[in-house]
């Protein structure tokens, strides 16, 4: 990369990181050659995120094929969830958005989170009386 761009010329770190990366774009088409950009994402990936960037790539290419979930899951290894994840964030949003990314889907929201614990009757951590509780004996009678 030939400069980095500063950081207190954008108002947030978001706006930062799609500068930067399209620093990194520039670079990779400037590369020219297969070595070239070889060389740069050799540089910037390591083994395990080139491995699910090709399963990745290797999934949508077969999806657009139109190979079922089932073989897809099978030839590469990959998850039913993760497959249909990968469809369903190129027909909606035009590229990948996983779960730990943040798409329209997985947005927080606050009444999702108390029906979870209502509906798995999951105590607050921050309950004294729930931290302090004895914990609950063994009912079965022994015999």
């Amino acid at each position: 990369m030939k400069h980095i761009p500063p950081l207190n010329n954008f108002g947030s770190r978001k706006e930062w990181e799609e500068a930067l990366w399209s620093e990194v774009v520039k670079d990779l088409s400037h590369a020219g050659s297969f070595n070239s950009i070889s060389k740069i994402l050799d540089l910037l990936l390591p083994d395990f995120e080139k491995h699910r960037i090709g399963r990745r790539a290797a999934a949508a290419y077969l999806l657009n094929q139109g190979k079922s979930h089932r073989e897809i899951s099978k030839e590469l290894w990959l998850s039913l969830q993760t497959i249909s994840t990968i469809k369903k964030s190129f027909l909606k949003h035009g590229k990948y958005i996983s779960y730990h990314s943040g798409g329209s889907r997985y947005t927080k929201d606050p009444s999702r989170k108390s029906f979870i614990k209502s509906k798995y009757h999951i105590p607050s951590l921050y309950k004294s009386s729930w931290l302090l509780r004895k914990p609950r004996q063994n009912r079965r009678k022994a015999g």
